[in-house]
Order: C-alpha cells, then structure tokens, then sequence
C-alpha cells in the first residue's frame, strides 16, 4: 500500500488515534459486544456456566467466529501465563484498529481519485478517518465493525478497475464473512447487486462472486458447530427468531424516520445536521456510485425495520463519510466566498476535534473500571465483595462473569443491617463493599469502611456542595478494615 508523501501525515495520524482510542477507550459500547462475544469465549473457556449466558446463546442466533477469535487469542495468554480479561480486550481492540485503518486506507487510496481539488482530497481523507465517532466506532470488536472491516476489504475489490476472477472471488469470500457476521449488512449488498447490473458484470463474475459467497457463509459454519457443539444454520435461526418471531420487535419499535432522530441526537448537533445535509448533497452528486446505492438500499432496508438501534448503521460508517467528503466539495466553493461558511466550518472542525478527543480517551464503560481493580485485588488472594440490593456484575439481568476473578466471592445484601453478620461469616483474605454512590460519613465510620477506589477524583470528591454526591451516581469501593 503505497501511501502519496503529502498524506502520510495524516494517515499514520489518523492510525495513531486509532491505537490510542483502542488503548483508552476500555470496555463495550453496547451489551451485545460484551455478552454475545466475550460471555460466549468465557463460557467456552470454561469460566460460565451455559445457565447464564444470554438467550441468543440458546436460540443459537450468533456466529461463532468472533467468540472463536477470542478464544483463541484468550488461550495465546494462558499458555504465555500472562492472561487476564483486559490485556485480551485490550488486544483485540489493537487488532480492529490496526484492520480498520488498513481497510479505511486501501479505499481512500482508491477513491482520492474522484475528487477534483486538494482541499477536496484532504477533507476527503480527514473525514474518512477522523469524523469524531470513526475510531471509537471502529476499535470495538463488535458484530457491527468486525462486519465493516471485511465489507469495506470487499468494497475495495470491487471497485478496483481491472475486474480479474481473482478479484470477484476474493470480494465475495468477504462479503459472506460480512454477512454471517452482521446479517442486516445484506441491505447494503442490494445495492451493490444494482451498482454490479449498471456495470454490466459478466454471468461469470456473478456466478464466482455467488459461490465464494456461499463457500464463506459454509466455513462460518465451523466455528458455530464449536460454539454450540452441534450443527446449526445460524442465519436461518436469526431469521426465525427476530423476524418471523418477532422477537427485536420486543425490545422496542420506531417509526421508520426513527434513525434521522437518532442521529440528530447522537450525532452531536450542529455537526450531525451539517452531516446529513452534506451526506444527501453526496448521494446528488454521485447517485450512480457504489456506496450511494449501497447506503440507500442499507438505510431503506432499515427504515422498514421497527426496531432501531444507531449501531446498527455502524457497518456504513466510511461509505457515509465519503458521501459527507463529496458533499463538502461540492459546496467548497461556497465556503471560499462567504466568510460567515468559512468561520463556521472552523467552529465545527473545532467541535470535531474536542468530540473525537472525548471518545478516544473517556472509556465506553465506567464499570470496567471497578472491575479492573477488584480483579487485581482478587490476584493477591481470596477476596468477598459485598453490595446492596444487585451486583455490579449483573448488567440488564446478566452476569459478567467474564470480569470475576475465580477469587472472587460476591454477596448482595438486601439492607445494610444485614453487613454485621455477613462481616461474622466471612473468612477470606479482603472484605470489599461496593456501592454505586458515596456513602455517608456515619456509614463509614460505623463499619470501618476505606474508600480504595471512586469512579471519580479524590480532588473533586472533596467537595460536596449541596450534598451532590449522594444524588449522584459515583461508583465507589470500600475495603472494611
């Protein structure tokens, strides 16, 4: 991949904040990454119990492949002897940035060509790597960016000028790894059906494309058969489930302009308006191109589905920025005459960077956190963590016990009277009281409690003006001494 000198800045940039949101951007941004992969790799390691695993586990709905993948990157540090819950996120968060950036990479190199002028160019890169969600988005190893990457390798195929058998092949074993991986992504590729008709591809390259296709959804099927341990059409029981079932339905439904609001909202406005006018001045500006015929038919696909999630258009993240890149072009020139543009476009580069900022260093989960370091306590010896009312473990009625060290014992207590005969019970090496606020100061001295941990700065918890701090959620450990 031969990167033109006037960009490499910006590239190997933009795979520096890449690495870094990677780093810093600890734990999941939604429940299904965490217990629909990391329970699953857990559960085959050993270390959960099937009971507790998520209903889609027993409806058998989730490829294996990305459970296997941990796996075995899980059992590389067992047998090194340096294996613990986070370095193993840690790393496969490595592994999505560095492909993400290469798979980003290879199509902005292919697609510099459709833009006319260096500001274009520029703005067309900084926008394919740097919109302030495309890394954060990108390092998850979710269903949703796991499928990115191999539709965007496919995507690069495709659109490569010289259409070889080898090729076709290729962009077809990926669309079927993309597919298996993120099954509504199969929107996205009646787009690319259309895009292939307008182009008048051979019976020949559609033929190869079909069967690479087919062959890719078959090889999935493996690591389905090691996660389940029987054979199982994975696709088929997804379908069955959430569409003739109509179980996503139960989790909620919106009209179908339920994502323009979304994305409004969690967009960040102004950014996300100025987004979506420049992602529909793209599609006018280049309606014939592969990702504006993907993007439609994804998106319309989507619209007609009741229940909506903003993840769910994570897979289309680039294709989107390249539409918003043509649709900044267009207007360029607009920009160049009026001030009032021109200072306005500033003040949103302005909230841009502030925004990606955020997303590369703030963790997707503060809960990681706690668990991060009662897993490290647990390291030194037996270890009890006691809670009031539910667990910190428990999310949405499920158990992560990916992050429970086999150390730890935890006990939930219906009210604090019960703690002085619980304390009289326990013979382990640590005692712990997690609670999800402050505790008042008569608490703390009633039961000898130590704040050893505080999802908030011990400088700022020094004031407690109006008594905010047990109106507010600050999740705190207490070691009893």
């Amino acid at each position: 991949m031969q990167i033109p000198k006037e960009y490499k800045v910006s590239f190997y940039s933009a795979l520096a904040i890449f690495i870094l949101t990677a780093l810093f951007s600890t734990g999941y941004h939604h429940f299904d990454e965490h217990y629909q992969i990391m329970e699953f790799c857990n559960y085959k390691m050993g270390y959960s119990p099937a009971s507790e695993l998520a209903w889609e586990y027993h409806a058998q709905i989730r490829p294996g492949l990305q459970p296997f993948i941990a796996y075995c990157f899980a059992n590389v540090l067992n047998g090194l002897g340096i294996y613990n819950p986070f370095l193993l996120t840690t790393l496969l968060r490595l592994m999505m940035a560095i492909l993400s950036w290469w798979a980003i990479s290879k199509l902005i190199l292919q697609l510099l060509s459709d833009f006319t002028t260096s500001r274009g160019k520029m703005l067309f890169v900084l926008s394919g790597f740097l919109l302030w969600y495309v890394p954060y988005v990108s390092v998850r190893f979710s269903a949703e960016a796991f499928s990115s990457v191999f539709f965007l390798l496919a995507c690069s195929q495709i659109l490569k000028q010289e259409r070889t058998g080898k090729n076709v092949l290729l962009a077809g074993l990926l669309l079927g790894v993309a597919w298996v991986a993120r099954i509504q992504l199969g929107f996205a590729f009646v787009g690319i059906g259309i895009w292939m008709l307008m182009n008048k591809w051979s019976l020949k390259h559609w033929f190869l494309m079909g069967m690479a296709f087919v062959l890719a959804v078959a090889a999935c099927s493996i690591p389905d058969y090691w996660l389940y341990d029987t054979w199982t059409l994975v696709p088929y029981n997804y379908f069955n489930e959430n569409i003739l079932h109509s179980k996503a339905a139960s989790f909620g439904e919106m009209p179908w302009w339920g994502y323009f609001e979304m994305f409004l909202m969690n967009g960040v406005p102004p950014i996300s308006i100025l987004l979506l006018i420049l992602f529909f001045r793209g599609i006018w500006q280049k309606p014939k191109h592969l990702f504006s015929l993907a993007c439609i038919t994804f998106f319309l696909g989507h619209f007609a589905i009741g229940h909506k999630e903003m993840r769910f258009l994570f897979p289309l993240s680039f294709p989107f920025g390249y539409l918003v890149a043509v649709g900044i072009e267009a207007f360029i020139q607009g920009f160049q005459s009026k001030k009032f543009y021109r200072i306005g476009f500033k003040v949103l580069i302005i909230m841009n960077i502030l925004l990606l900022l955020y997303a590369a260093f703030h963790p997707a989960q503060d809960t990681i956190q706690y668990y991060k370091y009662m897993y490290k306590s647990a390291n030194k010896g037996t270890v009890t963590l006691i809670c009031l009312n539910e667990s910190p473990y428990n999310r949405v009625t499920l158990e992560s016990n990916f992050y429970k060290h086999t150390n730890l014992n935890i006990i939930v207590l219906d009210n604090l009277e019960q703690l002085s005969d619980t304390l009289d019970a326990i013979h382990t090496d640590e005692v712990y009281y997690f609670s999800p606020r402050q505790v008042d100061k008569e608490t703390v001295e009633k039961y000898n409690m130590e704040r050893v941990y505080s999802s908030l700065p011990d400088w700022l918890l020094k004031f407690n003006f109006n008594n905010w701090q047990e109106r507010t959620k600050v999740g705190t450990i207490y070691r009893l001494i």
